[in-house]
């Protein structure tokens, strides 16, 4: 943004830019009326044109497009403004439209220099990503807005033995990046993994207090076998995902994972050492500390496992996500 000192002279008064100029208001350390009537100038070089020595800058309180209290009107074409946004016609690059000038930001989708830049419809820096993750038992990943999967499927998996890794080119900055998943209601139920903006080189791992994650089958809206449960090792489509985070987004149903001391992918902390949770396994590239992560849905069943990790419906399938440029603080 270009800063603009205007000044003006007329035979009866100064013209204020910021009143009916449009131009920005100046700088001044303080505001206060000139009462001095009599059109003279600025001889003393302290921003206002009375003749004391001070550094007030004077404001129009009649009203009358000078800064005396006057009834003259001067005239300053140096900082024509056509469409009142505030900005000079030198600078406005439209000067007819208030919504075009170099303080708005870009539209890029509407075929026009919103920000007097000299480029139209300019897209923000593009992002990659670089992940590591599995979950038992499916899932699939997209990324998308905060109300909507955008493109086609990233990756996905069936076989939670396996560390999955994808990876994904020139997201924008204002994605989000969603895990749908889904479970055989048997043994024990779980997501773990890590993921990189490889651009920003910033890290989150399952476990961290970034992550959302929305129930889908708890509700009419979201699950077509209603009031049934959502059947046990059954992926949602993408329209279905696409349903549940537009309704999770609109009522504001977006959960906190819940997690169990000690079920990360360290062999050698708790719950048992040797490594001997369900899983049995740990993944190369994915942290020690990363955490298992479920939904918790209230729900309890007899199992040697902790909630929500044991193995029954948790009102699958679900969806989790986290926002694309996050910053994870320890």
């Amino acid at each position: 943004m270009k800063s603009v000192l205007v000044i003006g002279l007329t035979v009866v008064g100064l013209l204020g830019c910021g009143e009916e100029s449009g131009a920005q208001p100046p700088m001044g350390s303080d505001s206060d009326t000139d009462t001095d009537t009599d059109g003279d100038t600025d001889t003393d070089t302290d921003g206002d044109t009375d003749t004391d020595a001070d550094t007030d800058t004077d404001i129009d309180a009649d009203t009358d497009g000078d800064t005396d209290s006057g009834t003259g009107t001067g005239s300053d074409t140096s900082c024509e403004d056509l469409d009142s946004d505030w900005w000079c016609a030198e600078f406005d690059c439209n000067d007819s439209d208030s919504s075009i000038n170099p303080g708005m930001d870009e539209d890029t989708d509407n075929g026009v220099d919103d920000d007097c830049d000299g480029e139209t419809d300019e897209l923000p820096p593009l992002e990659d990503w670089d992940m590591y993750l599995t979950v038992d038992n499916q899932f699939d990943v997209y990324f998308g807005t905060p109300t909507a999967t955008t493109d086609a499927v990233v990756g996905g998996g069936t076989n939670w033995t396996l560390e999955y890794h994808y990876t994904a080119e020139d997201r924008l900055p204002t994605d989000y990046l969603y895990v749908a998943t889904a479970s055989d209601h048997l043994v024990a139920q779980g997501f773990i993994g890590t993921f990189t903006n490889v651009t920003l080189d910033l890290t989150t791992n399952t476990g961290d207090d970034v992550w959302e994650v929305f129930p889908a089958g708890a509700y009419e809206e979201t699950n077509p076998y209603w009031p049934g449960s959502w059947p046990s090792s059954l992926m949602p489509t993408q329209d279905q995902v696409d349903t549940a985070i537009a309704f999770a987004q609109e009522y504001g149903y977006w959960y906190t994972p819940v997690s169990a001391t000690g079920y990360d992918n360290d062999p050698l902390t708790d719950p048992e050492t040797p490594y001997s949770t369900p899983w049995g396994v740990t993944y190369p590239n994915i942290p020690a500390d990363a955490m298992w992560i479920w939904h918790e849905s209230g729900a309890y069943y007899d199992c040697s496992l902790p909630s929500p990790l044991c193995g029954y419906n948790h009102d699958e399938f679900l969806v989790f996500r986290v926002a694309g440029a996050v910053e994870v603080v320890d």
